[in-house]
């Protein structure tokens, strides 16, 4: 980063780029997430709503799944699912692919719960992204966009492949 808390990326080679992005995406997903958690509502603040939100967009996934998205251990995960099965807001079935395992999915309570968080979430995003020009949105998504799909495309995420080598991957510059 500079002087002014901007990540420096002009003129540098991928592996230091690479360094600046990390570090920015390392500062910038926590503070980001507070900021948004901050913004909501005592009662809907917390791991719990985070969860519905991807449940609301990603349903269907392993367990294993969603607490590594959530950065939650498999032991607190299993009792997160307990406590929202008990509240009526996820339902719990066996995996398809292994009956050992739980998929998740929102209960209509659920949904109806992670549609107002996640409309909370939209509107303070959008707050945010007006102070950026229109332009660097459009890329900035376009690189997430991007980035998630490679990832998921990978295995990244699902708790079975380890995110590394990328295929592909020009760390030279």
């Amino acid at each position: 980063m500079d002087g002014t808390g901007r990540v420096a990326v002009v003129g540098v080679g991928m592996t230091q780029q690479a360094e600046h992005i990390t570090t920015a995406l390392l500062v910038f997903g926590p503070l980001y997430s507070g900021w948004l958690e901050q913004q909501l509502p005592g009662d809907a603040q917390g791991v719990r709503s985070r969860l519905l939100v991807m449940l609301l967009h990603v349903p269907h996934m392993p367990m294993r799944y969603y607490a590594q998205l959530l950065g939650i251990s498999k032991a607190y995960m299993t009792t997160l699912v307990d406590e929202c099965t008990q509240a009526s807001l996820v339902v719990r079935t066996a995996a398809v692919q292994d009956r050992r395992a739980s998929q998740l999915s929102l209960s209509d309570v659920g949904r109806d719960r992670a549609q107002a968080v996640w409309a909370h979430y939209v509107a303070q995003t959008a707050t945010i992204l007006a102070t950026v020009p229109a332009a660097e949105r459009e890329v900035f998504l376009a690189v997430c966009v991007q980035l998630t799909e490679r990832m998921h495309a990978m295995g990244c995420g699902s708790g079975m492949v380890p995110c590394e080598n990328v295929p592909g991957a020009d760390t030279d510059g």
